[in-house]
């Protein structure tokens, strides 16, 4: 009986041990995984450490080792530029912080993340608060300020830090941020020339080139005009084929002003001349964006129809615009707008667009991303009599694209989109191809600099119908002053 009470007691004692045991063992492998990830961090390996931290929060680590596992794994998600799961692991270390400064530092990397999903609202409003005290904290507050379009706050956050933000003290990645941060902001916030070209051909012998000179002024004085913009310009246009020509000047003026945080409203206006017709050029539009995830745009112009024909004849067209986008989670953008437009021959159209974008993927070890959208239109027409600009009684068209987005040195990138698609004019169907690569960045640390080229064959105002094609290059240079 008494040999019985003990095996008795043994093994109940080993019982009770053995969750302790296995518990001490998981902490441990946990603990092992949380090193072996700092040290692949510390070589520059964020992939091998990001392994090691998942496999870390993978045996459910207790203690401090919960939080470090997951700020580990958000700071080697950020290295691969994963942001979807840079927010996550952030997110979920925040609630686990117990000082000031492991909170702090959270919540900056987490800012971060959100500027990287395209989320700058949300980012400003964790990294502001932040910024008076934090270098990093005022890098993000900027960055997501100047994707608003807010340039002043961009430029109050970064002009006076508390200490001198410099590569010894707070790392090379930083400082550099810092700088172009506040060269940006400074960029946007002065008088600026802008000089743009662009040519056309088609398939049809149709020529088009023009210039257009504008001159904008930033934000000055106080109240509600803090933040309003300032634009002059003029735009000269030939049209020309190996029978006809026609050449037509606008002059412009127009400004554009915050309204809140949330609201945007811009003006323009000014005067056209062909020949001996005078007409009168203009534009409307307020958007509404309350947050991240949605946004509601309306808009009136009025404006020359840009085709010889139409020209000699002096037809005019004003078109009023409805639309609105909305982000399905990190993944996508829905945008949706519907139009119509009024022809000073009587005529009148009323057509969509829709357009869906995926997020743009950073391809794991390169500067490459990549995406994808899709476009469609459609409209129905009233009349079908006119002359002088292309003119289908119902036009519909759907066009799938490849996005290819690549940063170069120095803070230039270049775009290429490839699209295919299907168009039908008046039931007649036809495939569509278009083409465009676009480089973009800064010469000098001042002259900002942007070159274009395409191809395109689906319908325009000058297009004749099925089988039209057009090439087209552009450029134009911002220099401010």
């Amino acid at each position: 009986m008494k040999h019985a009470a003990i095996a008795l007691a043994a093994w109940m004692t080993a019982t009770a041990a053995a969750p302790i045991l296995a518990a001490e063992s998981a902490d441990s492998a946990a603990a092992a995984e949380i090193v072996a990830g700092r040290q692949a961090l510390l070589g520059e390996q964020p992939a091998q450490a990001l392994q090691h931290f998942l496999a870390a929060l993978g045996r459910s680590p207790g203690g401090d080792d919960r939080i470090a596992a997951r700020v580990g794994a958000g700071r080697a998600a950020l290295w691969l530029e994963d942001y979807a799961l840079t927010r996550r692991m952030f997110q979920e270390a925040l609630p686990l912080a117990t000082t000031p400064a492991d909170r702090d530092e959270i919540r900056v990397g987490l800012a971060r993340s959100l500027n990287g999903l395209d989320r700058p609202r949300e980012a400003y409003g964790i990294a502001a608060e932040l910024a008076p005290r934090s270098p990093a904290a005022a890098v993000e507050a900027a960055r997501a300020a100047l994707a608003l379009g807010w340039a002043r706050e961009a430029a109050a956050l970064l002009a006076a830090p508390t200490e001198p933000v410099t590569a010894e003290r707070h790392g090379a990645w930083l400082a550099r941020e810092y700088a172009r941060l506040q060269e940006e902001s400074r960029f946007r916030l002065r008088r600026s020339a802008e000089l743009a070209f662009a040519y056309a051909k088609d398939n049809d012998g149709l020529r088009e080139h023009g210039w257009t000179l504008a001159a904008s002024f930033g934000p000055r004085g106080s109240g509600r005009l803090a933040h309003a913009t300032y634009q002059l310009g003029l735009d000269l246009q030939t049209l020309s084929t190996d029978a006809a020509s026609a050449r037509l000047r606008e002059a412009f003026s127009g400004v554009a002003t915050r309204i809140g945080d949330s609201g945007r409203l811009s003006g323009r206006l000014g005067l056209g001349q062909h020949g001996d017709w005078t007409y009168p050029v203009g534009a409307l539009g307020f958007d509404y964006r309350p947050g991240d995830d949605w946004g509601m745009a309306l808009g009136a112009e009025t404006a020359a129809v840009r085709t010889i024909a139409a020209l000699d004849r002096r037809i005019a067209v004003h078109t009023f615009t409805l639309g609105a986008d909305h982000r399905v989670g990190s993944l996508a953008t829905l945008a949706g707008s519907l139009y119509r437009q009024d022809f000073s021959d009587g005529n009148a159209r009323h057509g969509a667009v829709l357009r869906v974008g995926s997020a743009l993927a950073t391809v794991p070890g390169t500067r490459l991303s990549v995406g994808a959208r899709l476009y469609g239109r459609c409209f129905i027409s009233s009349r079908e009599d006119v002359v002088g600009y292309f003119n289908p009684q119902r036009f519909r068209e759907a066009q799938l694209s490849a996005v290819l987005a690549q940063s170069l040195p120095a803070q230039w990138q270049v775009r290429a989109v490839l699209g295919l698609g299907r168009q039908h004019i008046d039931g007649e169907g036809a495939n569509t191809l278009s083409a465009e690569t676009q480089l973009s960045g800064r010469m000098a640390g001042r002259l900002r600099v942007q070159l274009k080229a395409g191809y395109g064959d689906s319908a325009i105002a000058s297009s004749t119908g099925p089988g039209y094609r057009r090439g087209y290059i552009a450029t134009a240079l911002t220099l401010p002053w």
